[in-house]
C-alpha cells in the first residue's frame, strides 16, 4: 500500500517554510518575525529585492526552516514550543457575501506549522478529497464548479433529473479536531509526528475547533466531508442483483452539497442518510437549503426560452459558487450580475466623459472580469462595451503597475539608507 503521509525531514521543513514566506516578503510581522528569530536584517532583503538575489531569500528559509526543526522536536517531546502566541478571533466580513465571520488571526509559527501539517498529509489529501469537491484546493474553484456540474447534467449517461442543496449549520465551528485526529489514526497509524502536531494545533484552537482562516484547517475539513460524500454515494439499493446508487454525483463547495440523482426519492433518502451520518459521525449538523428541484430535459428548456414572455422563460437550476448551472445554459446570481453591470457602466460613463477610468474602478472592473470572461452572450458584451473598457482598463492596469514599481525601488533605496544610518548609530553607540 502506499505511504499516504510524507516523512518529516528537514527538506519537508525547508518547502513548509518557502510555501509560508510565498508572497509576505512585504508585510511587517514577517521582517520583524525574519529580524527577531531568523537572524536576516530587513536591509538585505530590501537589496535584495532592488537586485534580484534570491540568495538572501534562500537563507531567511533555511533559518525559518530550523526554527520548525526546534519546534517540532519540542512538541515530540511533550514540551510547549516557544514564542507561539494565543489565537485571537475578530469579526470580519466576507469578501465575496458580505457575511461576518469569526475570522482567527495566527501567530507566524503556528502558521509555520499548519504549512508543515499540510504538506506532510498532501498525500492522503489526493487520496481521499473528491474530485467534486471545491474551494480552497488549487484547481478546483467556481470556474471548475460550474463547468463540471453544467457536465454532469448534460450527460444522458448519468441521467440527472432532481437536485437537491444542502449546507453545514457553523460548519468550522462544528468540526473538531478530535474528529480530525481520529481519521489520522485510522488512515495513516504510523505517521505519529503529524499526529501530534495537529494534536497540538487543536488544543490552540479555540473550543478545539477548526479555526476559519487557517491554511490547514481548510484542507482538514475538506477531508472530514469527504468521508461523508463517500458515505452518500454508497447510499442505493440492490434489484435483481444489480447496485442502483440514490445519487449519481455530488458536487461540493466546501459545506455547500448539491445532490445529483435519478429519482426524487432517491436523492431525499441520500440526503436523509449523509445529514444523519455527519450528525452521528463528526456532529455536523446539516440542513437543506432547497427543496427537490426537477431539472427539465434539453428539449423543454429550450422550449420555455423560447417562450414570448421574459417571466416564462425561466428554468430550474442548480445555484452553487455564484452559479446558477441548468442544462442547457449557465447564469449568474442576480447580485452578481448587478455588481458587474454596475462597474462595467460606471466605467464607461468615465471613459465618455474623460477619455480614461479611475485606478479604483480599473481594480473593479478587472476583478469582476473572470466571471463573464467565458460569457457567449455577445448581445450583453455589446451592449456594455466589455471588450472595449477591459482593453483600456487592462492599459491603464499596466501602467498603475510599472508606477507602483518604481515608488517602490525609490521606497526601498531610501528605507535602506534609513537602516544603514540607524545600523552605524547603533555601531557608534556600542
Amino acid at each position: 500500500m502506499k505511504q499516504r503521509y510524507q516523512e518529516y525531514s528537514r527538506e519537508l521543513a525547508w518547502r513548509a517554510a518557502d510555501s509560508f514566506l510565498d508572497g509576505k516578503w512585504k508585510r511587517n510581522d514577517v521582517l520583524r518575525y525574519l529580524e527577531e528569530f531568523a537572524g536576516i536584517p530587513r536591509r538585505k532583503i530590501f537589496e535584495s529585492e532592488l537586485t534580484s538575489d534570491v540568495n538572501v531569500k534562500l537563507e531567511a528559509a533555511d533559518n525559518v526552516a530550523c526554527i520548525i526543526d526546534d519546534m517540532v522536536e519540542d512538541i515530540l517531546n511533550g514540551r510547549e514550543p516557544d514564542y507561539i502566541d494565543p489565537v485571537t478571533t475578530s469579526m470580519r466580513a466576507d469578501g465575496m457575501t458580505g457575511k461576518v465571520r469569526n475570522i482567527a488571526n495566527l501567530c507566524i509559527p503556528h502558521q509555520l506549522l499548519g504549512h508543515l501539517a499540510a504538506l506532510a498529509l498532501e498525500p492522503l489529501f489526493h487520496a481521499k478529497i473528491l474530485p467534486t469537491q471545491h474551494a480552497s484546493i488549487p484547481g478546483h474553484g467556481q470556474t471548475k464548479l460550474k463547468d463540471q456540474a453544467a457536465r454532469y447534467l448534460r450527460s444522458g449517461a448519468l441521467d440527472i433529473s432532481f437536485v437537491e442543496k444542502t449546507d453545514a449549520t457553523q460548519a468550522y465551528a462544528s468540526t473538531k479536531y478530535s474528529a480530525v485526529v481520529k481519521i489520522l489514526r485510522k488512515e495513516i497509524p504510523r505517521a505519529v509526528w503529524i499526529i501530534k502536531v495537529v494534536e497540538y494545533l487543536g488544543n490552540l484552537a479555540p473550543g478545539g475547533c477548526l479555526i476559519i482562516g487557517g491554511y490547514l484547517d481548510a484542507w482538514l475539513f475538506n477531508l472530514v466531508m469527504s468521508y461523508g460524500l463517500r458515505f452518500a454515494l454508497r447510499q442505493g439499493q440492490t434489484r435483481r442483483d444489480r447496485f442502483k446508487p440514490y445519487v449519481a454525483r455530488i458536487e461540493a463547495y466546501m459545506d455547500d452539497c448539491g445532490f445529483m440523482g435519478r429519482t426524487r426519492t432517491g436523492v431525499r433518502k441520500a440526503v436523509s442518510a449523509f445529514a444523519k451520518w455527519m450528525d452521528a459521525t463528526y456532529g455536523i449538523r446539516i440542513r437543506t437549503t432547497t427543496g427537490i428541484i426537477r431539472i427539465l430535459t434539453v428539449e423543454e428548456e429550450k422550449h420555455r426560452r423560447a417562450m414570448e414572455r421574459p417571466s416564462q422563460r425561466g428554468c430550474p437550476y442548480l445555484d452553487m459558487g455564484g452559479y446558477r448551472v441548468s442544462r442547457t445554459h449557465i447564469t449568474m446570481r442576480p447580485r452578481v450580475v448587478k455588481r458587474v453591470i454596475r462597474a462595467l457602466t460606471r466605467a464607461w460613463r468615465e471613459i465618455c466623459e474623460t477619455g480614461t477610468i479611475q485606478r479604483q474602478r480599473v481594480c473593479s472592473v478587472i476583478s469582476r472580469y473572470g466571471s463573464i470572461k467565458g460569457s457567449c452572450s455577445q448581445r450583453f458584451k455589446e451592449k456594455y462595451h466589455v471588450d472595449q473598457i477591459i482593453r483600456i482598463a487592462r492599459a491603464i492596469s499596466s501602467y498603475w503597475g510599472r508606477e507602483r514599481s518604481r515608488k517602490r525601488r525609490a521606497w526601498l533605496e531610501r528605507a535602506i539608507k534609513r537602516c544603514e544610518a540607524f545600523e552605524r548609530k547603533m555601531t557608534e553607540r556600542s
